[in-house]
């Protein structure tokens, strides 16, 4: 009996010490790297509005009516087709040097990690219980369709596409009524209204190819945006054809290349089109149809042709949300039509830099008495209206300000939706050494460039008269555009005239009037740079007041652009792919400063990242990609 009293003894003594050891290390832990500890537990994530709540029946129109997925479930009833979160401090990562959670609206007490954000769509790293999917037999745009049918009674009858009008066009005529202005729905007679809807284009082309990770992006996209919303949203795979081919005239040919260059479960969400002679016979005064030069024409035809969206995203095969999309764009929407008109083009041209400005509304009032005050001294006139280029050829098509801008008190356009929202700010590039800046088409009649195989930029391409054409620029095209933007668009291109791609939407917003938005997304850095720097560069202006990224020190010359290039968010940026990279779980590549010890850490020890945008993210996949 003593033994065994003694030997309980020991073992109780022994558990009560591996307890103070482990509690002593959790303790070290805790204050040791407070920022890596991520509770395991995870949640539901759900973004979505409360749909058939009392509040959002008083609202919208209809009811909202859960759509099937991929496993052949009801989603709201399918618990592996949930995307999961963690709750987290918003302490515990890196606070974003460019833009701001709160601002844009992003949920910023979550992170997630790759598993729990994309195991839903096939990305499975290790062994799971969830029930194999056949990917290939998905009936993508079946779902989509279906979806949109059980939720029907929530859009304008107009809204509500056939079979027919998904249908890729065979034909490559403009259409007789495509000069008339985009109808106007008509309104509900009751306080409860039509909900719009939007279509999400994927740019892509022939020769594409599509990884691992591209898929489980696609699917996320199509589940998140249309069939979880119930039909707002609808996702198409535009895929630009390279190689000649009728195939708008033989169906053969065009099955052809999609069996050869889109994967198959994406066959029926896929729009066919090629620069000739689609765009040609579109705009045949323009002189030029490169998609390089014109990413934006087939955004016009596809509008034109499928009249049944009020707005469509032009999004890039290379661009990444960590988050949920429909969160992502409905809150960008939100922000931009809660801002007011007054000083809109010149607050679209400067950063807001938290570290350095303070909170938005201080970044909001030391923008606004800057813009202010270079008015008062006669070095600024900020836009007010319209700004034609020459009042006798082009016909604004939007409103005029209905008071003048002293008597406006910051409500004219607030709670107008925007025609253009981008996700980098727009900027005035006559006086910078942008290299595109010049990129101008018959805006003088005649006097477009001209390329060869010696010179594929026109890179001497100049008119003294540009100097007078008002223009703004964003770069990158991932941007959301409405019925009225692409129309203009349209009507100047029918015109002949047109710029390079980056310098068009913005500038034709500016020329008719339209409302255009710089929405501040959070970007963040590869390492905590010094915010005072980050402004000084980033908005850098040659001490002219209020003329942010506009001179000849702007960030977006050739010669300053690498400035981007530890941040998430730019064209040519080598930070997002880096840090996508381990996200996924994959070893980490040279080139940023990023040792990933910023970042809390997910159960599979990869990073847990918060809801954010990375662009461009190429070839993620495999150690040995470079």
């Amino acid at each position: 009996m003593r033994l065994w009293g003694e030997t309980r003894l020991w073992r109780a003594a022994a558990a009560v010490g591996l307890c103070i050891v482990n509690a002593l290390f959790l303790f070290w832990f805790l204050r040791k790297q407070p920022d890596h500890l991520v509770a395991f537990q995870t949640v539901p994530y759900s973004p979505y509005p409360r749909y058939n709540s009392a509040s959002w029946l008083r609202r919208w129109r209809g009811e909202h009516v859960s759509c099937e997925g991929p496993r052949g479930k009801l989603l709201n009833q399918s618990a592996h087709d949930w995307v999961r979160a963690r709750i987290v401090s918003p302490d515990s990562y890196p606070q974003p040097l460019l833009g701001d959670s709160e601002v844009f609206g992003v949920q910023d007490g979550v992170c997630f990690d790759s598993y729990d954000r994309l195991a839903p769509y096939g990305f499975e790293p290790e062994e799971t219980d969830k029930p194999a999917v056949d990917w290939d037999s998905v009936p993508w745009a079946e779902l989509q369709e279906r979806c949109i049918d059980q939720n029907r009674e929530r859009f304008h009858p107009e809204a509500r596409a056939s079979k027919t009008a998904r249908m890729p066009a065979q034909s490559t005529a403009i259409p007789a009524d495509s000069m008339q202005s985009p109808l106007q729905r008509t309104p509900s007679k009751t306080s409860a209204k039509y909900h719009h809807r939007t279509a999400l284009l994927l740019r892509t082309w022939t020769g594409y190819k599509y990884r691992p990770n591209d898929l489980h992006t696609i699917r996320a996209l199509i589940t998140e945006l249309s069939l979880l919303s119930g039909g707002e949203y609808e996702v198409f795979l535009l895929v630009n054809v390279k190689e000649h081919s009728k195939f708008w005239k033989q169906p053969e040919e065009y099955q052809r290349l999609l069996d050869e260059h889109v994967p198959r479960e994406f066959h029926n969400i896929s729009l066919l089109w090629s620069e000739l002679p689609l765009l040609r016979n579109w705009y045949p005064e323009v002189g030029d149809w490169q998609n390089y030069w014109h990413q934006f024409m087939v955004l016009q035809w596809f509008s034109k042709t499928h009249p049944e969206f009020d707005y469509i995203w032009n999004w890039e095969m290379d661009a990444r949300f960590i988050g949920n999309p429909y969160h992502l764009f409905e809150q960008a929407a939100r922000y931009a039509k809660a801002a007011p008109r007054k000083y809109l083009w010149e607050r679209n041209a400067r950063f807001y830099v938290p570290g350095a400005h303070g909170n938005f509304q201080e970044w909001l009032n030391d923008t606004h008495t800057t813009i202010e005050t270079a008015a008062r001294d006669g070095k600024l006139e900020p836009v007010w209206g319209p700004l034609p280029y020459n009042a006798s050829l082009q016909s604004p098509i939007g409103p005029a300000p209905p008071r003048s801008l002293e008597e406006d008190n910051f409500t004219w356009g607030v709670g107008e939706e925007a025609d253009l929202i981008t996700l980098l700010p727009m900027w005035d590039p006559v006086h910078t050494a942008w290299t595109y800046r010049d990129k101008i088409w018959n805006f003088l009649p005649g006097i477009r460039p001209h390329f060869s195989q010696a010179d594929t930029i026109a890179r001497y391409f100049h008119h003294a008269e540009f100097a007078k054409i008002p223009r703004r620029t964003f770069i990158n095209t991932v941007a959301r555009f409405s019925r009225r933007q692409l129309h203009a668009m349209h009507l100047e291109n029918v015109a002949g005239r047109t710029m390079q791609a980056e310098m068009w939407p913005a500038t034709v917003a500016l020329h008719h009037g339209l409302k255009a938005v710089y929405a501040p997304h959070p970007i963040w850095g590869d390492a905590n740079y010094d915010v005072h720097a980050v402004d000084d560069v980033f908005n850098a202006n040659d001490n002219k007041p209020a003329r942010w990224s506009s001179q000849r020190d702007s960030v977006y010359n050739r010669d300053r652009e690498g400035y981007f290039g530890p941040f998430t968010w730019f064209y040519n940026a080598r930070y997002p792919r880096e840090l996508y990279r381990r996200w996924l779980g994959y070893e980490s590549i040279k080139g940023t400063q990023d040792d990933g010890e910023r970042w809390p850490m997910g159960e599979r020890n990869t990073l847990c990242l918060p809801a954010m945008l990375l662009h461009p993210v190429k070839h993620v996949e495999g150690e040995d990609e470079e």
